[in-house]
């Protein structure tokens, strides 16, 4: 059980050195580490699976994190955000369940 919350934990950390970088690299690099370094997280939480015993408002907390983080970064890039994704995923993941997609 701790192995997943270091696992997401060390994917909030990914996150948060990405914000870093989006300060300091300059825009066209930074879009291009930015992308993998954001799908990633999130595709790696949508693989953990109720098996885990990972309550359902811990996955929901760390994905609002990751939404929020990422609604940051585009807002620094000058990049609209909506929060249509936001809702078409909460609706996906209800669908499905298990798993947060």
């Amino acid at each position: 059980m701790f192995y997943v919350y270091r696992r997401q934990l060390i994917l909030v950390a990914i996150l948060e050195a990405a914000v870093r970088l989006t300060k300091t690299v300059p825009h066209r690099i930074a879009g291009v580490i930015m992308a993998p370094v954001l799908v990633y997280p999130i595709m790696l939480l949508t693989i953990i699976p109720s098996a885990y015993n990972v309550s359902f408002f811990f996955k929901y907390f760390f994905v609002i994190i990751i939404y929020k983080r990422r609604g940051q970064i585009c807002q620094r890039r000058k990049v609209m955000f909506s929060g249509k994704n936001f809702f078409f995923f909460l609706a996906l993941t209800f669908l499905k369940g298990n798993y947060l997609f």
